[in-house]
């Protein structure tokens, strides 16, 4: 009879030690599991904060490049404005006053009569 009672305590120590090892298992399983969640979820985490700095620096972007589109429209139109302006005072000089003298080389003074109406060369004169 000890012979049994030592194959049942054999039997017992068997079946808890692999009790013990499914449930060390388990645990094992449960806690690898725990861990990659938690690496997936810093993992997105930080995902998502590096979208939010992109996101943000993408409008500063956008800000700035309106702003200097801005800043080149009203440049232009300054610019616009001036030009016009300068046409207008220049249009304004040539028919107010008459030319008082006749520049080398223009076609006045190219012309092949004289004052005395006879014919010479422009280099003559």
């Amino acid at each position: 009879m000890g012979t049994v009672w030592d194959l049942i305590s054999l039997g017992c120590i068997i079946v808890g030690l692999a009790t013990g090892g499914f449930v060390l298992y388990v645990l094992i399983q449960m806690l690898v599991e725990e861990i990659t969640d938690w690496l997936q979820r810093r993992h997105r985490r930080r995902i998502a904060r590096i979208e939010m700095e992109l996101d943000a620096k993408s409008e500063q972007l956008r800000r700035t490049i309106l702003a200097i589109a801005q800043q080149l429209a009203a440049e232009r139109d300054d610019a616009s404005q001036r030009m016009a302006q300068a046409a207008q005072l220049t249009s304004r000089q040539s028919t107010s006053s008459p030319r008082r003298g006749v520049p080398f080389g223009s076609a006045v003074a190219n012309s092949t009569t004289t004052i005395s109406g006879q014919r010479s060369r422009a280099g003559d004169l």
